[in-house]
């Protein structure tokens, strides 16, 4: 039996050194994990672990921090902070003061270091080690990794070293405190086991026994010693709080001895005597008191902080009796917490330390334990209503995925910080903060964090954001500053809106002089006596719109500002608050508004003006056409008064033909589909064609027509625009023709150097030279106000209905545009009664290329000449056309052939493969001009088609040419031209060559 205690002494003794030894290395882990959280690790990330480090004041708050840490942690001996570069340790910063034997700067070599100290780096996880012995002794350190909040990468590492000897001293106070407990044990066994023996052991039972008294009072003894030398103070009251007995370490805090303080009524001790009526309340109330912070007052008045733990003793009877408690100096702590809130560095780090809600939760996320702060956050009566609940289900969804990470780091080692949403249970929300490490606890590795209540905090911040970002946007779309013009002092305040609308930044003197001359000179005045007259003088608002010049790039501004003058208690201004805007957009767009309305009122009266010209100019030649057409039907007419009422209708039709044409071009322009087609143009053939054309017009008026064509014909071949040059000079003439009575009218071209341009049709950005046209009258001029107007459209000399010309108004206009689209300007000289000269150009492009030029004029002379006799479709589905046609082609017509749609022309043509000639109509039904011109050139190559469009649009030419068409003409049809194109195609021995 005596034999199975040892062994079970044995035992006890063993598991009673391992437990005591993983309490202690249990208690420093918990020690070194909250100073780890605790550390600047803002600062830390600055810092290399080399010696320039020394000189930066994030080494220095390192340094301050580290002292702090051991002077309140006395069973430490150092404190330290290492990091491991390739393969080595060195330190970065530790408690030691730099005039000590121990002191390690930055950057020094830990030589001696055990590999024990590079796990951290390697597996992230943070342990005790066994006892080490290097320069400084023999040492076990606690280690703790200082991890990337965002790799989660060991970065360095937090240790700090207890004294191997003074670490065995206390497990060994331990084990003595056991093995008392066990010798007690065994001598009591004994002490039975010789009762039940011989008398005669009577007196060696009796020696054994007091050999036990001895060693029990010895036992008593050494636990005397501890009490009396401990540092925290351990007390006890009774009820009334008169002390019974105390430690004799409150002499190191109060510098009263143990005999001046048993006795006397223990608030004698408090600085405020308040507390001792509040703590006692709380003691009576719940049977203890844990960490409850107040302020003693020692023997000379010295004010130390403490943190005192109690608890309630009741006697035999349940009665309350007296109160035990401890009494803790905390006052470096307080001290130091006080330094390191008074850094910048350190402030935030702080704040997020002090946690409200201390809970433990497991690996599975059960809840162990809650303090009543997180029970009320999340709105539980006691901890046995939510103990061993699992905690994710009162995390919101948004945030219970983020959270349940974060546990699984914790648990796998990691310290973790995160804000998250909370609903309590019973319903409300709640924004925290939480501060998690991992802890050993009871064996098993949990979660352990300090959270705390933001919630406000969050919604003021969100308040505040919405706001200051909701006024800010404002402020900024509507361009409005806000000021305050202190007027007793001289000065004036501005926000960064308001500071961008004047030109100035934030260095700017902010005087009432200074405001003046960003005033513009011309609105001072008006606004000082506004000021004065009015919002002074009547006591009224500020509410005044004027200029000013901004300081930083001098540019005119348009403000309103509005303003309220604050008086003091004798009437006196003392104060104005207002706003001001930058309206300079809102008055330009008012002027804008204003000319647009001008110019709409304008437009409108010229529409109006053309409308009527153009109704005029339709129903003139209209009435011509139509009342002769009439007056030939009479049957006594003679031969020679039909040609004249022929010739008046023909003139009535070109004249409405040229009014169409203008509308269709003016059209397209205005719409932007006119395009510009690039040919080969022999420019001395077009001088000499219009010469030609316009010949006889003016010879009829009695006066002189020239042209001058400066170039030689193989330099005159271009390539631009052909029918737009047309167009241009055509108008010219036209327009010189209308306005001129008497003299002479000159056109032609001289070619110049060019100016350098922007690049435009040719492509080039400078062009060495261009041609000049110019079309020079010697009729009634222009007035200089109408120089500027006459190329607008629907402008004339005169937009009255009294004028005296001819005309839609849109001739001038349609030049413009064409010699704009060919890269070139357009301008007018003119002088009143003495004439006009119009000058437009173009970008020179030679080809060197000559051809002859035969002229329209001969081929009409040479009508008697007889063309072989041919076979002719006509393809025209409007039968007048039709027979317009026949009539004109009859006599070169061996025989005609007619079809009304562009299938039926296919089809003529598949059957007649000996046809010469096809006038194919472009606009006909089911199938056009264009589609059945492609199908008949499948089987035919040979055929002569020309093309027939009432169109004449620009454009229409080249389109037809593309479709497999020979030629081109447009409606109506003129004899000369279609004869024209029949000499061009049938009679050989003519030049073929006509443009």
């Amino acid at each position: 039996m005596l034999f199975l205690i040892l062994i079970l002494s044995v035992i006890y003794f063993h598991y009673t050194w391992k437990q005591f030894k993983n309490d202690q290395a249990d208690e420093v882990l918990q020690i070194a994990r909250s100073i780890e959280i605790m550390l600047p690790k803002e600062n830390l990330k600055t810092l290399k672990g080399k010696p320039s480090d020394i000189d930066t004041p994030q080494y220095k708050v390192i340094k301050n921090t580290l002292k702090a840490i051991i002077s309140v942690n006395t069973k430490a001996r150092f404190a330290y902070i290492y990091t491991k570069q390739n393969g080595k340790i060195y330190f970065i910063a530790d408690s030691e003061p730099a005039e000590s034997k121990n002191y390690s700067p930055p950057g020094q070599e830990y030589t001696e270091a055990d590999l024990a100290y590079s796990l951290p780096f390697d597996n992230g996880k943070e342990f005790v080690t066994g006892s080490v012995t290097d320069r400084w002794g023999t040492w076990i350190s606690v280690l703790i990794p200082i991890k990337d909040e965002v790799t989660g990468k060991t970065i360095a590492v937090f240790a700090m070293d207890f004294n191997a000897k003074a670490w065995d001293t206390i497990l060994l106070f331990k084990i003595i405190e056991s093995g008392a407990l066990i010798v007690s044990l065994l001598l009591a066994f004994l002490f039975l086991f010789i009762i039940n023996a011989k008398n005669e052991m009577l007196k060696s039972d009796n020696t054994k026994h007091r050999l036990t008294e001895n060693e029990l009072r010895e036992s008593e003894k050494k636990y005397r010693t501890i009490f009396e030398n401990i540092q925290d103070v351990f007390y006890q009251t009774d009820l009334a709080g008169i002390v019974l007995e105390i430690s004799p370490s409150i002499k190191y805090f109060s510098e009263f001895v143990k005999d001046e303080i048993i006795g006397t009524p223990v608030h004698n001790l408090y600085y405020n005597p308040d507390d001792r009526i509040i703590l006692l309340n709380v003691i009576m109330k719940n049977g203890e008191l844990r960490d409850y912070e107040l302020k003693l007052k020692t023997k000379t008045g010295t004010i130390k902080h403490v943190s005192i733990n109690a608890r309630l003793v009741f006697d035999a009877n349940g009665n309350p009796n007296h109160i035990d408690g401890a009494i803790r100096d905390i006052t470096e702590r307080k001290h130091a917490k006080k330094k390191l809130i008074e850094s910048e560095y350190h402030l935030r780090t702080i704040i997020e330390a002090e946690p409200e809600c201390i809970k433990i939760v497991d690996a599975e996320g059960r809840l162990l334990l809650m303090n009543p702060a997180g029970l009320a956050i999340i709105e539980a009566d006691s901890m046995e209503q939510v103990a061993g609940q699992e905690v994710f289900g009162l995390i919101t969804a948004e945030y219970r995925s983020a959270f349940i990470k974060m546990h699984k780091r914790v648990i796998a080692g990691e310290s973790v910080q995160m804000e998250f949403e909370l609903m309590g249970l019973k319903g409300a929300r709640h924004w925290l903060e939480t501060n998690a490490v991992p802890l050993q606890y009871h064996g098993k590795m949990v979660h352990l964090a300090h959270t705390r209540n933001i919630t406000e905090r969050k919604q003021a911040e969100e308040k505040l954001k919405n706001s200051e970002m909701f006024l800010k946007e404002t402020q900024t779309i509507a361009r409005l500053g806000t000021y305050i013009i202190n007027i007793e002092n001289g000065t004036w305040t501005s926000s960064d809106i308001l500071d961008a609308i004047l030109g100035i930044n934030a260095t700017y003197d902010k005087t009432l002089q200074d405001w003046n001359s960003i005033v513009h000179p011309e609105w001072l005045q008006i606004i000082l006596d506004y000021f004065r007259n009015e919002v002074i003088a009547h006591q009224c608002k500020f509410d005044k719109e004027y200029k000013i010049i901004r300081k930083n790039d001098k540019q005119e501004r348009w403000v309103h500002a509005l303003g309220e003058v604050l008086y003091n208690e004798k009437n006196q201004p003392i104060k104005m608050i207002g706003t001001i805007q930058d309206i300079t957009e809102r008055k330009r767009i008012e002027e804008e508004l204003i000319i647009a309305k001008e110019k709409a009122e304008e437009s409108d009266r010229l529409k109006s003006a053309f409308l009527s010209n153009m109704s005029h100019e339709i129903r003139t030649p209209m009435n011509g056409i139509l009342g002769f057409a009439e007056l030939l039907k009479e049957p006594s007419l003679t031969g020679e008064e039909q040609q004249e009422y022929i010739g008046i209708i023909e003139r009535s039709g070109t004249r409405m033909l040229n009014i169409i044409n203008d509308i269709i071009d003016i059209s397209k322009i205005e719409s932007g589909s006119m395009k510009i087609l690039i040919s080969e143009t022999n420019i001395n053939q077009q001088i000499e064609y219009i010469y030609t054309f316009f010949k006889p017009e003016i010879d009829a008026k009695n006066m002189q027509l020239s042209f001058k064509n400066t170039l030689p014909s193989k330099e005159a071949l271009i390539k631009t625009d052909r029918e737009k040059i047309y167009a241009i000079l055509t108008n010219l003439v036209k327009n010189a023709i209308k306005f001129t009575h008497s003299g002479s009218i000159e056109f032609g071209y001289n070619l110049k150097p060019a100016k350098p341009r922007a690049a435009g049709m040719s492509g080039y950005l400078f062009e060495p030279f261009e041609l000049e046209f110019f079309v020079k009258d010697t009729g009634t001029g222009i007035r200089q106000e109408q120089l500027e107007i006459v190329f607008e459209r629907f402008r004339q000399g005169s937009e009255s209905l009294t004028r005296n010309y001819e005309g839609a108004g849109l001739g001038l206009s349609i030049s413009k545009a064409f010699v704009e689209m060919l890269g070139g300007k357009i301008w007018v000289e003119s002088e009143i009664g003495k004439g006009s000269i119009f000058y437009f150009t173009i970008p020179y492009n030679c080809e060197q290329e000559v051809k002859e030029v035969v002229k329209i004029t001969d081929l009409v002379r040479d009508e008697e000449k007889q063309i072989k006799s041919l076979k002719i479709l006509i393809t025209e589905d409007d039968e007048i056309s039709g027979k317009l046609l026949t009539q004109t082609i009859k006599k070169f017509g061996k025989e005609i052939l007619k079809a009304k749609t562009g299938i039926g022309a296919v089809e003529i043509c598949h059957n007649n493969p000996d046809i010469d000639l096809v006038l194919m109509d472009i606009q006909m039904p089911v199938m056009d001009g264009y589609e059945a011109t492609k199908k008949i050139r499948k089987f035919n190559k040979d055929v002569i088609i020309i093309a027939q469009t009432a169109y004449a649009l620009t454009g229409d030419k080249e389109k037809a040419i593309t479709a497999g068409c020979n030629d081109y003409i447009s409606k109506p049809v003129k004899k000369d031209e279609l004869m024209a194109m029949l000499y061009k195609y049938f009679k050989e021995e003519e030049v073929n060559n006509y443009n």
